[in-house]
């Protein structure tokens, strides 16, 4: 698939969610290990980079998060957000747009650092 394609669905929920999906290189290669770090760092838990800007600074949203979803065939980098009650998702998406997932802040550098050491996929990158 190619270019950007959008779909809404419609359920009887109070709060709207967002999915940003990117597809992505196969499990084992270079770029697919860079992306979990990627998605580790910046997008998973409450002291991610996503969830502080969107849940405590901005205030748009009630969850925020990403992850590297890599597979045999292929992959797919994914965000998603969940919009506060009765608040507009195209916010959380602006937002989201906004944030670049930028690692190479100081900030985060250190993090991605400890990363590095630690994890399965870190391992893998360091020897590339």
């Amino acid at each position: 698939m190619t270019g950007a394609h959008r779909q809404v669905a419609q359920d009887r929920v109070p709060q709207a969610r967002i999915y940003k999906v990117w597809n992505t290189l196969q499990n084992g290669s270079a770029d697919a290990d860079y992306l979990a770090c990627l998605a580790r760092c910046s997008g998973q838990g409450k002291s991610s980079q996503l969830y502080k800007r969107l849940v405590y600074n901005d205030q748009i949203a009630t969850d925020g998060r990403a992850f590297n979803s890599a597979q045999e065939i292929a992959g797919q980098f994914r965000i998603q957000a969940t919009a506060r009650p009765g608040d507009d998702v195209t916010k959380a998406e602006k937002a989201i747009e906004d944030l670049k997932f930028s690692v190479c802040l100081p900030a985060r550098l250190a993090q991605f650092t400890l990363f590095l050491r630690l994890s399965d996929e870190g391992t893998r990158l360091i020897l590339r």
